[in-house]
């Protein structure tokens, strides 16, 4: 049985994402990097809740619940609200209904579909919106993105930073998917890095990074299903590419979880990646 800390590590890759897109959609894109502190308070008070009160039976919903009652509160303060008990009812008639935040499948693909969309902004270059792809949906560290371009991270941040401030100031359209196959090349190539930061990972001690790999593989197939997307020869070329590297994980690695050279591998074993 996983341990707390054990099991925040492996939400933060698998939830990480999927939070941050469905919150922002119910907060508006310019308040993506609201979106992103409450996610990450989320995971800090799960982590703090879970260590002393047990692992919930269902992790996920808990997550959920937490993050959509972080949102709504952060909402209310906004709207200097959170004083004045006997007015709440009132005062919150124009805003959202709670009920709009939807931690459904169906919600959360959509929303991952359209923060993709929303990062390949039009004003920002290809290295950019790759960045806020890998922080915001795949929830990299800087380190690892810098790690991934090859660069520093102080260059890194400051294209964060540049990144989050056009979504601050632009009037997308986050339903309109349509425009999510003209960045399909940028998707593809971030989706690529995040696989090849599990299949070779840059931290120590970790040979292979399983959650980064299975995440790649299941926004890949995000993309595959997405009815906005005609051409999709591409995104089934990747999807072919990583699930042949996938299959070999096992055989890369001997008794000591070490990489051991192709020539020595047993090209018998297989896994199966669901």
């Amino acid at each position: 049985m996983k341990q707390p800390n054990q099991l925040i590590a492996h939400c933060f890759r698998n939830e990480y994402g999927k939070m941050i897109s469905v919150i922002t959609g119910y907060l508006g894109i310019e308040k993506v990097h609201t979106a992103e502190d409450i996610v990450q308070e989320t995971l800090y008070k799960a982590l703090n809740h879970w260590i002393y009160h047990g692992i919930p039976d269902n992790p996920e919903a808990w997550l959920y619940t937490t993050a959509k009652n972080l949102a709504i509160d952060t909402l209310a303060r906004t709207n200097n609200l959170q004083n004045i008990k006997s007015r709440i009812k009132l005062e919150m008639k124009d805003l959202k209904p709670t009920d709009s935040i939807n931690f459904s499948e169906g919600e959360i693909n959509d929303s991952q579909l359209r923060m993709m969309m929303a990062c390949c902004h039009a004003e920002l270059s290809q290295d950019y919106r790759l960045a806020l792809i890998l922080k915001i949906l795949c929830g990299f560290s800087i380190r690892e993105i810098a790690n991934a371009f090859f660069t520093n991270t102080e260059t890194i941040n400051k294209r964060l930073v540049r990144g989050r401030k056009k979504l601050r100031e632009s009037s997308l359209d986050l339903n309109d998917l349509d425009k999510l196959e003209e960045h399909i090349d940028t998707l593809l190539q971030a989706i690529y890095l995040l696989f090849n930061e599990g299949y070779k990972s840059s931290q120590k001690n970790i040979q292979i990074r399983y959650d980064l790999c299975l995440e790649a593989v299941r926004l890949c197939e995000l993309i595959a299903s997405s009815k906005s997307i005609k051409n999709k020869a591409n995104v089934y070329s990747l999807l072919a590419l990583m699930f042949l590297n996938a299959s070999r994980f096992q055989a890369r690695m001997n008794s000591e979880n070490t990489i051991i050279e192709l020539s020595q591998q047993d090209r018998r074993v297989r896994i199966v990646v669901n």
